[in-house]
């Protein structure tokens, strides 16, 4: 991120929506401190690579819950991240191992 016309660089690591609507970027400045304002054009670059990686980690996130449906699962979704490092989906309710057993085959074919 860098101020339309060029200067200090900030290297953006997370966005994020805060609770009252303000997108802010956090990460660490890639020199001296930018003094961004409100108001100021801005210019930002993605680094593609991950970003295209992080995008299909988000997606596993929800194709998971999808192949549980598909695949007979009545355990109930209650949390996940799809995020990384340290993605991964929640269910609530225990399966035994015969269950288990029986619900591998039909999540690989979903």
């Amino acid at each position: 991120l860098t101020r339309a016309g060029g200067g200090a660089a900030w290297a953006v690591r997370m966005v994020k929506k805060d609770g009252e609507g303000v997108v802010r970027h956090d990460g660490e400045p890639g020199g001296p401190a930018p003094n961004f304002g409100a108001g100021d054009t801005v210019s930002l670059a993605v680094d593609e690579p991950p970003r295209r990686y992080n995008a299909r980690v988000h997606s596993a996130g929800h194709l998971i819950d999808v192949a549980m449906t598909q695949a007979g699962s009545t355990l109930r979704p209650t949390k996940g991240y799809h995020f990384t490092p340290g993605a991964y989906v929640e269910y609530e309710g225990k399966l035994e191992a015969s269950e288990r057993e029986a619900l591998l085959p039909k999540l690989q074919a979903a």
